[in-house]
């Protein structure tokens, strides 16, 4: 109530599949046809679902693409530093 409890994130054990949100800040989002949309910039949290903020590092052109496991996010690795999606540039 009122308070703030902290830890440090090495103290957290994710298993090997899983992840925390900080861990998808700049992985490199990669859709199915090969092409490299940008980095993830932030996470968006909407009632939904949540959304990958992700920003083109050539052009600036920034993507929305809905978090959604296994339709949408087809595959986060975490040693890659690389997401796969089903998500197209001009969404």
């Amino acid at each position: 109530i009122g308070m703030s409890l902290a830890i440090k994130k090495s103290q957290l054990n994710a298993a090997q599949d899983e992840y925390f949100w900080s861990d998808l800040i700049d992985m490199v989002v990669i859709n199915q046809q090969g092409v490299e949309l940008g980095q993830v910039k932030g996470l968006i949290e909407t009632g939904a679902n949540d959304v990958l903020q992700v920003v083109n590092t050539n052009d600036k052109t920034e993507y929305l693409v809905p978090f959604v496991p296994e339709v949408i996010v087809l595959n986060v690795d975490k040693s890659a530093g690389r997401i796969d999606v089903d998500w197209q540039r001009d969404y």
